[in-house]
């Protein structure tokens, strides 16, 4: 297991081909007028470029990329919001440990887009303490959670454990997993989407 949270430059360059696909396949999901939250991670950064394309979106972000990049493209009819908290040497995140009196509390978020370091058939992991309760905060707080993930993480565990499956309605890859995984998913009746179906 590691706990290293790599920089979010090295994490860039990682599976690019692969974040992009899922980006595409995830950009459906997503309608104008809707309220949704982006982390910080390099695979939902990908979903920038179509977000571009929509009018009315109220986005939510913790990641400082992903906020400048959407401040760049968005239509004007679209509002980006930034959680507040902790700036995170390295990985270009904001990290808020408080529940309580949080902006997001007076927002109706209609979709969660998240990535993670690793998933198995029981959980979702991430390499930092901080970064798991972050996540899980959103995730409690929105209607519905998608995870973006790609192959490489399928089995990848860790010591922070952001949430069960149940907690997510959809996941998204570049790849279909082992019918364990699939199986694991179908049990909370959750829907797994990728190229290869």
């Amino acid at each position: 297991m590691n706990t290293i949270e790599l920089s979010h430059q090295i994490r860039e360059g990682e599976s690019t081909r692969q974040k992009r696909l899922i980006a595409s396949l995830a950009k459906d999901f997503i309608r104008s007028g809707m309220c949704i939250y982006l982390d910080s991670s390099t695979t939902v950064y990908e979903l920038c470029p179509y977000l571009a394309e929509l009018d009315n979106l109220i986005i939510f972000t913790n990641g400082l990329h992903t906020a400048q990049t959407l401040s760049e493209n968005v239509k004007d009819s679209s509002k980006i919001f930034i959680t507040s908290g902790e700036v995170k040497h390295q990985s270009c995140s904001v990290i808020n440990y408080d529940k309580e009196n949080s902006l997001l509390d007076h927002f109706n978020i209609d979709l969660a887009f998240c990535s993670a370091r690793g998933i198995d058939d029981h959980y979702v992991y991430e390499a930092s303490l901080s970064q798991a309760i972050s996540k899980k905060n959103i995730i409690d707080k929105a209607h519905e959670t998608i995870l973006l993930i790609d192959s490489s993480k399928f089995y990848k565990t860790g010591f922070f454990k952001i949430n069960p499956l149940s907690k997510y309605t959809t996941f998204i890859s570049d790849t279909l997993p082992d019918q364990k995984l699939l199986d694991a998913v179908e049990l909370f009746d959750g829907e797994w989407v990728s190229d290869s179906q």
